[in-house]
């Protein structure tokens, strides 16, 4: 019983974050296994694009993806990121967001995350506190 009254606690604090932050969401691309490309375009992942075997690139390749919207909780750049970022364990580029624990799956499998018209890639995404899975705090580096 606890544990129900633990879980909607949670939303509902979450809910309220996410609020006062004015609803801010990112952009999940789903994996390329998921995108409805046309017949004889892949994707490239060296030029980082949709390509025929002849090397044209596919326009507005956007219409082409699969992707989720998650609603975030955003940290920035907190002061233990950026003591990791200083020591050299996080690289420089990275921010961290909060997701609902439910959301994770969603989030580690992504191909790329877009927050505010920037690109970014998961570098870690993972269950907080460790056990008892109440948030999901992820790390995203912006993409060069």
């Amino acid at each position: 019983m606890q544990a129900i009254n633990l879980g909607l606690s949670v939303q509902r604090m979450f809910k309220q974050a996410w609020e006062r932050y004015s609803r801010p969401v990112i952009w999940a691309v789903r994996p390329i296994l998921n995108w409805s490309l046309p017949t004889d375009f892949t994707y490239n992942l060296i030029d980082d694009a949709i390509e025929d075997s002849s090397g044209v690139v596919l326009p507005n390749p956007e219409d082409y993806w699969a992707g989720d919207y998650i609603y975030i909780v955003p940290m920035g750049v907190t002061a233990d990121l950026r003591a990791m970022i200083a020591a050299g364990y996080v690289e420089a580029g990275t921010i961290e967001v909060r997701v609902m624990v439910a959301d994770l799956p969603v989030v580690r499998q992504a191909h790329a995350i877009m927050i505010d018209g920037e690109w970014y890639d998961v570098t870690e995404a993972a269950s907080r506190p460790v056990g008892a899975g109440v948030w999901g705090q992820v790390h995203l580096r912006r993409r060069s």
